[in-house]
């Protein structure tokens, strides 16, 4: 990681760095962050764990992208990694989750009632 030194120095010409632990996203719900907060999206992250993130900082957002697995993730070739962010991050997990566990108990009673 590479950054502009001019960027994160006072008046003064100090850079300005501080010491900072990583957290979770929902570690961090319910949290602001005094400064700049750093996101390693990925294309896991859902609709609510992409607003998470973006929105626990008071300064700045840097969000950092990994290239190759939104390649992949590319509905066809003619879609951009903005559409792609964009697609996977308007996703409610949650709600997939839920319908997924639903799916799975109806199928797994069916099986039971006919195994009786």
């Amino acid at each position: 990681m590479s950054f502009n030194e001019d960027e994160y120095s006072n008046e003064d010409g100090v850079l300005q760095l501080y010491h900072a632990y990583a957290s979770t996203i929902y570690g961090s719900q319910g949290l602001t962050v005094n400064g700049d907060t750093f996101i390693a999206w990925s294309a896991s992250m859902g609709k609510a764990s992409t607003y998470v993130a973006g929105s626990r900082h008071k300064e700045q957002s840097h969000w950092y992208f990994n290239k190759a697995e939104i390649n992949e993730m590319k509905a066809n070739k003619s879609e951009n990694i903005h559409d792609v962010i964009v697609r996977l991050s308007s996703i409610d997990k949650r709600a997939k989750l839920a319908s997924s566990l639903l799916l799975d108990t109806i199928k797994y009673k069916s099986e039971l009632s006919m195994e009786i």
